[in-house]
């Protein structure tokens, strides 16, 4: 039984994912954050300078709406507690160990908020 309990941390990190994927999706959809690819295929100056302003319109939009701030930051503390929390779970091994896993699983973590936030930008 002791042996499976990666498991739980597998399927509490793909839930965040999920969750995580969810919610910025969604606060995209509704305060209409327009692609990185479209804003870097302006035709001149002035359709870049129209499209960054529509950018940072919509940027506005996400910090206003409570929903998505207020659940965005939750994630974001959630996802650095969980490293802390896989950390706890080894602490009987060695400091070596527990600060290899820590610095992964903060690495997986940050980097999955990260590739989330591109695959929206440039995958749409």
């Amino acid at each position: 039984m002791t042996r499976d309990r990666w498991r739980a941390w597998v399927i509490g990190y793909l839930l965040w994912v999920i969750a995580f994927t969810v919610i910025e999706g969604t606060g995209r959809q509704v305060c209409r954050m327009p692609m990185k690819k479209w804003i870097d295929a302006a035709a001149d100056p002035r359709d870049s300078t129209a499209r960054v302003w529509f950018r940072d319109q919509a940027r506005d939009c996400l910090h206003r709406t409570r929903w998505y701030s207020y659940s965005i930051a939750g994630l974001f503390t959630l996802g650095l507690f969980g490293p802390v929390g896989v950390a706890w779970r080894l602490r009987s091994r060695a400091l070596r160990t527990c600060a290899v896993v820590f610095a992964a699983s903060l690495v997986i973590t940050l980097g999955t908020m990260f590739a989330i936030r591109w695959a929206y930008d440039y995958l749409g």
